[in-house]
This record gives structure tokens, C-alpha cells and sequence, in this order.
């Protein structure tokens, strides 16, 4: 899973041009890693599906600890995460970090 993905797959869009927009009814069932990561793109952009308002998004200060290659490590990640989100960051990471590199691409 890349960030852009979930993101798109929680904003209901597709992740590139030609792709098929994603969207999850509440009826379907949901593994616990796709809950886990629908949080944590709730906590970073509530505004999407909870409806809050854009103020409350962290996600434009998520971004910017993205390196110019695209990649964040565990450390930035964590420190990001480490006073606000409630949420397990060691899990989201490793569910980001796909291919075990210790760097989740954007």
C-alpha cells in the first residue's frame, strides 16, 4: 500500500488516472489493518469522512517530512505521531513499509 492509495481509497478517487474510484460501504467487512489505516487517514484528514472542518488536518505537516526522494523513515514518522495520534505508529508504519525497506513512499 502506498499513502497516495489509501488516501485515495478513503477520499473515495482513484489513486491514478484509469483507475476504478474506491469506495467501502459500511457493510462491507474490513480486515483490522484496513480499519487501522482508515484512522489513521481520519486522524491525519478528518475532514474527508468525518466531516470536520479542513483545519483540523494534519496532513499538509505530514507531508512535508516526506524527503525530496519520496521516502519517510520510521524516526520522522514516529515523531510526527508520537504526541497526538492514539493510534499504534509502529503498525501503520509497517503496514505502509510494504517491502520490509524501514521507508514508507509517498
Amino acid at each position: 500500500r502506498s499513502l497516495g492509495g489509501a488516501m485515495a481509497a478513503v477520499a473515495g478517487t482513484a489513486a491514478t488516472p484509469g483507475t476504478a474510484a474506491v469506495y467501502l460501504k459500511t457493510s462491507q467487512r474490513l480486515d483490522a489493518n484496513d480499519k487501522l489505516l482508515f484512522q489513521f487517514i481520519d486522524w491525519l484528514h478528518p475532514h474527508l469522512r468525518l466531516k470536520r472542518s479542513t483545519w483540523a488536518a494534519r496532513w499538509e505537516d505530514f507531508w512535508r517530512i516526506f524527503k525530496a526522494d519520496g521516502t519517510m523513515g520510521w524516526d520522522d514518522f514516529e515523531k510526527f505521531t508520537r504526541w497526538d495520534c492514539k493510534l499504534n505508529a509502529r503498525r501503520i508504519f509497517d503496514l505502509l513499509d510494504e517491502n520490509g525497506s524501514g521507508r514508507i513512499s509517498s
